[in-house]
């Protein structure tokens, strides 16, 4: 298991599973070199999903809420799972923003929350 300081993800995918489902690409299929339906162990076994119970830090998730590639439901699916076990989590969807695309007002925006948060949780 990788022990990660801060947690701030963006346009994080948390379950390859649902992300095939969602966005139609199965992008994962390459990264882990097999669909799910051949090898739902492995896509279990890596998807952040699945080990919420092992988060030990707090988790800023951010992503655009237009964003077609990892939809921001990657994103919501991960907090309530976070929430549910109880983890400091906050939440943010920037509205007409894409994967590849922020407006620049709202992608200063990101990266102040992303500095704020550290400074917050991990600041030393």
């Amino acid at each position: 298991m990788i022990n990660v300081k801060n947690h701030s993800i963006g346009a994080g995918v948390t379950d390859f599973i649902s992300l095939a489902g969602t966005n139609g690409k199965e992008q994962m299929e390459g990264y882990l070199n097999a669909n799910f339906r051949d090898n739902l162990e492995l896509y279990i076994e890596r998807s952040p999903i699945f080990h919420i119970k092992n988060i030990k830090t707090p988790a800023l998730l951010q992503g655009g809420l237009s964003d077609q590639n990892v939809p921001h439901t990657q994103l919501k699916e991960f907090y309530h799972a976070l929430k549910k076990e109880g983890k400091t989590v906050k939440l943010i969807g920037y509205p007409n923003c894409t994967h590849d695309y922020y407006n620049p007002r709202l992608y200063l925006q990101f990266m102040k929350t992303n500095l704020e948060w550290i400074k917050k949780y991990f600041d030393e």
